[in-house]
């Protein structure tokens, strides 16, 4: 296979090939799905600890918590 870009060097489209296979093979088998689905995760419950937070209710809860 000799596919050549224009005005850019052998080494970085060496690198560029080499990240262009890369991410063909995650996507076939599945692990950026797998990687994005948990970073969405993750992100969702840090929104929903930052909004419970953020409105007061820990605090609340806290102070619920400690009068006991």
């Amino acid at each position: 296979m000799n596919v050549r870009i224009p005005h850019v060097s052998e080494t970085l489209q060496g690198i560029l090939f080499i990240i262009a296979g890369l991410v063909l093979f995650l996507h076939a088998t599945n692990i950026i799905q797998i990687g994005l689905t948990t970073v969405i995760i993750v992100g969702s419950i840090l929104l929903i600890v930052y909004g419970f937070i953020k409105a007061g209710f820990y605090a609340q809860v806290m102070k619920h918590i400690h009068k006991k």
